[in-house]
């Protein structure tokens, strides 16, 4: 069963941007940090709905989205972090 859970989220996350070493040199975020936070995306948000893309919200309104579901999505505060980098540092 944890299998097919695991096989289906990340199914679902094929569309999202995966970092690039390019990205976290531009950003002044290490790659891991990067690939880091795009797992705990996928694997905290991705469990109680659909995952949106990182340029659906500016800078300001993940923020708000993050603090919003922290304690639901059960992260801490360096995971909230670390999916902000992800979240903010896709060009």
């Amino acid at each position: 069963m944890l299998v097919v859970l695991a096989d289906m989220i990340y199914a679902c996350s094929p569309g999202l941007y995966k970092p690039t070493q390019e990205q976290a040199n531009a950003s002044g975020v290490s790659l891991e940090e990067l690939q880091n936070g795009r797992e705990l995306y996928v694997a905290h948000c991705n469990s109680c709905h659909t995952l949106y893309y990182p340029k659906q919200f500016n800078e300001a309104k993940w923020k708000e989205n993050l603090d919003e579901m922290q304690s639901k999505a059960e992260i801490s505060n360096r995971e909230k972090e670390l999916i902000l980098q992800y979240l903010l540092n896709n060009d």
